[in-house]
């Protein structure tokens, strides 16, 4: 410990005037470093971080399914490749499934699997959820896979505000961010949002992604925004 204190010795006592001005700033801002402050669009990468581990996690149980000789193993690795899809999915719109709860009627509810039918969605789910249908053939499950990275967000109803207590981020950036997407150009809403990480990511991350957040204010223990789009 001490070989680094040495090491740094001589950064311990900068002030303003050592530091090349270009670099009090955070890329692309004139507003000076703050550690506290997380950057704009934090949100916005944190679903689609969230969503491609999901994917990837899809492919390689599908891959060793793909490559393996024993069926109990197979079996497992089908349903995991299943399941991480179906979380993609949902992610994309915004919705975290923690195990509990049918996927069948949440994938229903909130997404579109292009290319797949109602019957064979219901029977690969309800299959790697543990009921006792007939194992869907690994073809099948593939076509699951592919169609999950394709995924529609079924669009919400457009409403003049958003209630997103108890919302944790990324998803609470991404139920707004699906909001906005149903409204025209210059319509506002309001969205409520709880304190500390939502409040500093949320809007930052939907002004990153163009939108102007006209106003915010306290709301007992959350916060409003008004956002135009």
């Amino acid at each position: 410990m001490e070989l680094f204190a040495d090491a740094v010795a001589d950064l311990a006592d900068l002030d303003d005037t050592a530091l090349e001005p270009s670099l009090r700033f955070d890329w692309d801002t004139d507003t000076a470093l703050d550690l506290n402050q997380i950057g704009p669009g934090e949100c916005g990468g944190a679903a689609r971080e969230l969503v491609i581990s999901h994917q990837e996690a899809a492919r390689g149980a599908l891959h060793i399914a793909q490559k393996s000789a024993d069926p109990f193993d197979i079996a497992s690795h089908l349903r995991q490749a299943v399941k991480s899809a179906a979380s993609a999915a949902l992610a994309g719109a915004g919705v975290e499934h923690n195990g509990s709860g049918s996927l069948v009627n949440f994938i229903h509810e909130r997404v579109e699997l292009p290319g797949l039918d109602r019957a064979a969605v219901d029977h690969a789910l309800s299959w790697a959820q543990g009921e006792k249908r007939a194992a869907p053939t690994v073809e099948a499950v593939a076509a699951f896979v592919a169609a999950a990275e394709h995924a529609r967000a079924k669009a919400p109803t457009a409403a003049q505000a958003l209630d997103l207590a108890g919302v944790v981020c990324p998803f609470n950036y991404v139920k707004a961010k699906l909001a906005l997407e149903t409204m025209a150009p210059g319509e506002r809403i309001t969205i409520i949002l709880d304190d500390g990480s939502p409040i500093k990511n949320v809007p930052a991350s939907l002004a990153n992604d163009g939108h102007r957040i006209i106003e915010r204010r306290p709301h007992g223990a959350r916060h409003i925004i008004l956002v135009e789009k």
